[in-house]
């Protein structure tokens, strides 16, 4: 997929902190990066899919670039949403 695909497809933006009601039910889904396993940071770009799950920007644009589904519910990003 290319990149203007990728852009025309999911949200950029930029973290700021976890949520308050986060962390206590040890779903880390929302706190990392699920492409490299690494904790979001403040600042940092991240991007998020129509599916709603998110990632580092950096390592979903280069995942996206070679498969266009979601890594985690393997939902396609160009198909039609509904």
């Amino acid at each position: 997929v290319d990149h203007e695909v990728i852009e025309g497809h999911t949200i950029g933006h930029t973290f700021h902190g976890a949520s308050s009601t986060s962390g206590r039910g040890g779903n880390d889904e929302h706190l990392k990066c699920m492409v490299c396993m690494e904790e979001f940071r403040d600042g940092e770009a991240l991007r998020s899919l129509p599916c709603l799950h998110r990632y580092h920007q950096r390592c979903i644009d280069q995942w996206l670039s070679r498969n266009p589904e979601c890594p985690i519910c393997k939902q396609d990003i160009t198909a039609p949403q509904n």
